[in-house]
């Protein structure tokens, strides 16, 4: 009999134990599922939607290049900056009107071809 005894004694400390793990367990999933729900929806973050890691260090580059700079480097950077962008538009705009150009030129030939040849094959 002494040794049932000390058997429920052994036993009864190990179903504490066991509710007290259960209990944490419960509330570990708990703290789980709040965090997960608070992660869900991710915050904006750069490196999602931002560039290369080289694009990236590449600007920032030019960016601290461009800080040390005196003011009146700064605007001469600027105003070089603006000449450059403008020039550019114009190689665009330039581009685009002479492709549309060259598609009216080309509507214009294809007329006259059909209308000269078209002409003389019903003679």
């Amino acid at each position: 009999m002494a040794h049932n005894n000390y058997q429920e004694d052994f036993n009864e400390p190990k179903a504490q134990n066991d509710r007290d793990l259960q209990q944490k367990l419960e509330e570990l999933e708990a703290q789980v599922y709040q965090t997960t729900q608070e992660q869900s929806t991710p915050p904006y973050t750069e490196t999602e939607f931002g560039f290369s890691p080289q694009i990236s260090n590449g600007i920032s580059a030019i960016r601290n290049w461009f800080n040390k700079l005196p003011q009146a480097g700064k605007l001469i950077v600027g105003i070089v900056g603006v000449i450059v962008g403008f020039s550019v538009l114009n190689l665009f705009v330039s581009l685009i009107t002479k492709l549309i150009t060259l598609a009216i030129f080309s509507l214009i030939l294809y007329g006259l071809y059909k209308y000269l040849f078209s002409a003389s094959e019903t003679k």
